[in-house]
């Protein structure tokens, strides 16, 4: 049954242009509520579907998803991205902080996308409330640990704009502690990450160039042409 409702689905989907006649329009509304019927079932494709509709109804179905899911998000790994984003979308993640904090502790495999999937749930500008400033603190103890490097670039990337200066020592630490084992993804994001934050741009620069990184040296000469401008960090 599940495999018929999400072709049915995806047809319905893909062509609804967000105006449709009433014939089309009931016929979605009840391919989504054979979904949510067997979400636990569903494929990540079917799950896009809901996640990340733009049609009529849409509000409806996010809702409806999100409330479905509630507190079992261990069980949706498979579509983590797409779940991050909705609950960033309607600012649901303030309740799964703490979630997250105990999934992130427990999965230490270096190269899990599980964690920085889930991640992508807080927003990317710093929010002053007592659930985003949990967020920060556990995305900085994560940092710290150097365990998880596929978290590093994403959680580099929002501590900057989160912490503002005040993260610039901490990603010195990080190169200084990891910078013989560093993978250069990582190296990128924190020396990018440091510019962000408001390290000055020939301190990076010649980090990058004693690196023999030429792309990231290419990187960071074109951002100074652009007038890079940090100016709006907390």
């Amino acid at each position: 049954m599940l495999v018929d409702s999400h072709d049915g689905t995806e047809e319905v989907f893909l062509y609804a242009s967000g105006g449709e006649d009433e014939e089309t329009d009931i016929e979605k509304k009840s391919a989504v509520d054979d979904i949510l019927d067997d979400l636990d079932e569903a494929p990540r494709s079917t799950i896009s579907f809901l996640a990340r509709h733009q049609g009529s109804h849409a509000d409806v179905y996010a809702a409806g998803l999100l409330e479905k899911i509630g507190d079992d998000l261990d069980e949706y790994d498979h579509s983590a991205d797409l779940i991050a984003s909705l609950l960033r979308r309607t600012t649901e993640w303030k309740k799964h902080v703490e979630w997250f904090g105990k999934t992130a502790s427990q999965l230490i495999a270096s190269e899990t996308w599980t964690v920085p999937s889930w991640a992508r749930m807080f927003p990317e500008e710093r929010v002053d409330c007592t659930e985003h400033l949990r967020a920060r603190e556990i995305f900085q103890g994560r940092f710290e640990t150097s365990i998880q490097r596929s978290f590093v670039p994403l959680a580099a990337q929002r501590l900057a704009v989160w912490n503002g200066d005040s993260s610039i020592g901490l990603f010195e630490d990080y190169l200084n502690k990891n910078s013989s084992t560093m993978h250069p993804c990582s190296f990128r994001a924190c020396l990018l990450a440091s510019l962000d934050a408001g390290k000055p741009e020939a301190d990076v620069l010649m980090l990058a160039e004693l690196s023999q990184d030429r792309q990231l040296v290419q990187m960071l000469k074109w951002i100074s042409s652009q007038g890079h401008d940090n100016s709006d960090r907390p």
